[in-house]
C-alpha cells in the first residue's frame, strides 16, 4: 500500500505544483501510514514529515461536508435539522443566521463574514 500512496502523493505533488503534502491514511480508526513528502517551501531544504503543520484554508468545508454526509447516511441527522437544535450554545453574529438548515449556513461561503462563536460541547 506504501508504495501506491507514494506513486499517487508525488504524481500528484508534481502535477499540481506543490512544494509539499503531508498524508495520514486511517484504517478502523488506526493510523496505517502517516508521511511527509516533499520540502516545506519552494526553494527550502526543510522536509516536510508527518507531523508538519500546515494551513488547509476552505478545505475543511469539504471535511465538514463529508462528516456531515456521513452522519445523515446513518440517519443520525438530516439536512434539513437546524444547527441552532443540535448545537444550542452555536451562535452567528447575525441572530436571524443561526437558526438556518445544517444543508445550508456551515457551507454558505458568506458565512466566512460571520463571526463564528462555539463553546463547545458535542453534536452527538
Amino acid at each position: 500500500m506504501e508504495a501506491l500512496v507514494d506513486s499517487t502523493v508525488e504524481h500528484a505533488r508534481k502535477e499540481f505544483n506543490v512544494p509539499g503534502i503531508s498524508v495520514a491514511v486511517v484504517k478502523d480508526g488506526k493510523v496505517v501510514l502517516a508521511k511527509g513528502y516533499g520540502v516545506r517551501r519552494m526553494g527550502s531544504p526543510e522536509p516536510m514529515s508527518e507531523r508538519t503543520l500546515v494551513g488547509i484554508g476552505s478545505n475543511t468545508k469539504a471535511f465538514t461536508a463529508a462528516a456531515l454526509a456521513m452522519l445523515v447516511d446513518e440517519k443520525k441527522l438530516s439536512w434539513d435539522d437546524r444547527v441552532i437544535d443540535r448545537l444550542p450554545e452555536f451562535a452567528l453574529s447575525g441572530a436571524r443566521r443561526q437558526h438556518r438548515l445544517l444543508g445550508q449556513e456551515p457551507f454558505d461561503s458568506r458565512t466566512n463574514n460571520v463571526k463564528v462563536v462555539f463553546t463547545g460541547g458535542v453534536l452527538f
